[in-house]
């Protein structure tokens, strides 16, 4: 990403006995990047591998952003393998740059079916001593009150989504009779588990 030349590919070729083609002269570094490996991990039981199938996934395709995966909708990450579901790959032109352009890129992310280091990623971009680069190897035990981010709208969402599901599946049938009147409200059991279908 700060280079323009792929690293990987090089090793290859050079493991195929191909003489390397650049000298260090020829290296030039180009703004900044940042990198975050979004693993099928449970943050909040202390980055526990979380296997399962990968129901949805959503990653975005903007100019400053690279994906590395092989996961798509459909794939099952086990237990017997590496938890890895994607490198999420961030450029920018310094790194307060590089940091804006990975909140809005982690923002786009969306996967379905497994938890995730995403809610992790999303409170570190937002962290002010991080965002300084004011912190040592020890800053996750030392520094961090919570490992994870909820966006302030994470309620609002799942409410609508428990809505949404909740027409699809009774509005279509007929036979069930919904009472609409204002004193009626809807059990906070079905409530949760139509937000935990999500």
């Amino acid at each position: 990403m700060i280079t323009g030349i792929d690293l990987i590919e090089q090793q290859i070729r050079i493991a195929s006995d191909e003489e390397l083609k650049y000298s260090q002269s020829d290296i030039k570094l180009e703004g900044w990047a940042i990198e975050c490996r979004i693993n099928a991990e449970d943050v909040q039981a202390g980055f526990a591998p979380d296997p399962g199938k990968i129901e949805k996934i959503n990653m975005p395709e903007d100019s400053y952003v690279r994906v590395d995966t092989g996961i798509q909708a459909g794939s099952a990450i086990v237990s017997s393998y590496d938890s890895m579901i994607a490198k999420l790959i961030v450029k920018g032109k310094d790194r307060k740059e590089a940091l804006l352009n990975c909140k809005k890129a982690l923002d786009k992310v969306w996967i379905k079916g497994t938890k995730t280091t995403l809610p992790f990623f999303r409170m570190l971009v937002r962290n002010p001593k991080f965002q300084s680069g004011n912190f040592t190897t020890a800053f996750i035990e030392k520094d961090l009150e919570k490992l994870y981010y909820n966006s302030e709208y994470e309620e609002l969402l799942a409410a609508w989504l428990a809505t949404k599901l909740f027409i699809e599946e009774n509005l279509q049938d007929d036979s069930i009779n919904i009472d609409f009147r204002k004193s009626r409200e809807m059990s906070p059991w079905l409530l949760n588990k139509r937000i935990n279908q999500f």
